[in-house]
């Protein structure tokens, strides 16, 4: 009965538009928040998913930033794929729930990387399992 138990709590479900599949086990965390709204200028030559990306490793630790303009409410929650010596920073909505404001965003990933592996990154929209367009940053 222990054991059943133990098993029930060593896997951490989502919910949202991934179904009940898994989070990737080497995401220690993650964050989205509004970072700042577009400029007049930027607003006028909006390229969807034209953003940047910050990455630094501290100890076993990879610390990942990407800023980019999106919808301006959306609640998101991230993962991981990893693919040879790419890593896709992948985020999803928890709701489907969007405005017509865009406004730019911050995802912060805190990722669990012992080999200290340089990666290749890029970061994707993922709705109902499925990724759509990249949103390389």
């Amino acid at each position: 009965m222990a054991l059943f138990i133990l098993l029930c709590f060593s896997c951490q479900h989502k919910e949202g538009n991934g179904g009940d599949s898994q989070i990737h086990k080497n995401l220690i965390s993650f964050d989205n928040k509004f970072l700042r709204d577009l400029t007049s200028e930027e607003l006028n030559n909006y390229t969807y998913g034209k953003g940047s990306i910050q990455k630094e490793q501290r100890g076993d630790t990879l610390y990942v930033t990407a800023d980019f303009p999106w919808d301006g409410c959306a609640d998101m929650e991230g993962d991981l794929v990893y693919k040879g010596d790419s890593l896709t920073l992948v985020y999803r909505l928890k709701e489907e729930v969007l405005c017509t404001e865009i406004i730019y965003y911050r995802l912060q990933y805190k990722i669990l990387n012992k080999e200290k592996l340089d990666y290749k990154l890029k970061v994707e929209f993922q709705e109902k399992g499925k990724t759509s367009t990249p949103n390389t940053v």
